[in-house]
Parts: structure tokens; C-alpha cells; sequence
């Protein structure tokens, strides 16, 4: 477990995403569209049914269009297809009812992924400390660039939990939902600079428990 503790003025924390989901990761090539493609494999066995959902490596849940998350369905053979024209996607496969997922990174056009074999979902839960800050009616955001997870908190010593989580190395960023508290005409989010990292990292069915305190004063809004 890692304790980081920081003091920041009105520039934006930011643990940056470091995401390693799987040993299966494939980059394609960045030319036109072309069809990616894999089969799906759980306990050795073809699984048929299971949903792919492909996020852009910038995607912010909550913030970026659902539209630009790419979407397939195993077939019986455990086979999908994925339409990606350009760009770069972290591909994430997370069944909730029999509890297993996998994660590739940097998945591009024109790329054969071949057979993605499923293991156990984990969690993360944790507890972040704000020393200095009332949140009053603005939340904290909680997220992970290139990710579905985002989670609100709303007050000091709030806990938060992420479910059915690949097994892999995660970072999570934090940021103001809108710039309350900022002086007018101040910049609350510079650009983002000094940029700090706590990795995380999920095991297959286990919960991974982080503890966090962070001084902060003005922290930047959500990019």
C-alpha cells in the first residue's frame, strides 16, 4: 500500500494513467480501415456472447462521447470484429456474470489479436484524505484516462470503489469537476503540469486497497 501526500497551488493533480492490462497487447497498423480481430477463450473454451468494448487511449468516462467507444459481441466460435479507422484503443472485455475480463492496450487498425484468454475480475477500493479542502457541493472526480472507470466523492475521507476491474497495473488521476473555488480570471488547469503517479496494480480476483492523503488548495478542473 502507498501513502502519497502533496501540496499543490491551483495546478491540477494528476496521477497519470499507467495501464499494462495484460502480457496480450498488439499495436496495428495506422493505415485506413481495416478490421481487428480475436477470439475469446475462457477456461480454454470458446465464450460466445461476451461483450468488447474498445476505448480510445484519451477517453474520459463521463466527459468524451460514448460514440467513439467501439463495440462487438463473440460469436459462438468466440470470434469478434472490431471496425477501428484510425488511432490507437485500450480494448477491455469485462463480463460481469461469470466475473472474468481481460485487458489489451494500444490496439490498432488491421491487427489479428488472436485468442484473449479471460481471467479472474479484481477491485480496487481506497480512501483519499483531503487535509485542506471543503468540497461543499462540488465532487472530486476519480478516473482513469482510456478507461471506463470514474468514480464522484463528495466529502474528506471519502472512499471510493472500482468492481470488476482487469487484473494489470493502473494509475488514477483526480481533478475538480468545475473551477469552484478559483480566484477570477486565475487558471485553474495550467496544462497540467507537475505531474505525479501512484500505480495500483490488480491481481486476478483480488481487491487492491489504496490509501491516499493529498494536500490540496485549488486543484485543477477535469481536462
Amino acid at each position: 500500500m502507498k501513502r502519497l501526500i502533496m501540496t499543490i497551488s491551483p495546478l491540477l493533480i494528476v496521477f497519470q494513467l499507467l495501464i499494462d492490462c495484460s502480457t496480450q497487447s498488439a499495436a496495428g497498423d495506422p493505415g485506413g480501415s481495416e478490421i481487428t480481430n480475436g477470439v475469446v477463450a475462457m477456461g480454454g473454451i470458446p465464450a460466445s456472447g461476451i461483450n468488447i468494448n474498445a476505448y480510445p487511449t484519451e477517453y474520459l468516462q463521463g466527459k468524451s462521447s460514448v460514440a467513439a467507444i467501439i463495440n462487438a459481441v463473440t460469436g459462438i466460435d468466440g470470434s469478434f470484429e472490431l471496425n477501428i479507422d484510425s488511432g490507437t484503443y485500450n480494448l477491455f472485455i469485462i463480463d460481469t456474470t461469470t466475473r472474468c475480463g481481460a485487458c489489451l492496450r494500444d490496439i490498432g487498425p488491421k491487427t489479428d489479436l488472436g485468442t484473449i484468454t479471460l481471467d479472474t475480475l479484481g477491485s480496487i477500493a481506497g480512501t483519499v484524505h483531503l487535509a485542506d479542502t471543503i468540497i461543499n457541493s462540488s465532487p472530486l472526480i476519480i478516473y482513469s484516462i482510456g478507461t471506463p472507470f470514474r468514480t464522484d466523492i463528495y466529502a474528506n475521507d471519502s472512499t471510493f470503489r472500482f468492481d470488476h476491474v482487469p487484473q494489470g497495473t493502473y494509475s488514477l488521476s483526480i481533478a475538480k469537476q468545475s473551477p469552484v473555488g478559483c480566484i477570477p480570471g486565475q487558471d485553474c488547469n495550467p496544462g497540467g503540469a507537475n505531474p505525479r503517479s501512484d500505480e495500483v496494480k490488480v491481481n486476478a480476483g483480488t481487491t487492491t486497497v489504496v490509501d491516499t492523503a493529498v494536500y490540496i488548495k485549488d486543484i485543477g478542473v477535469l481536462p
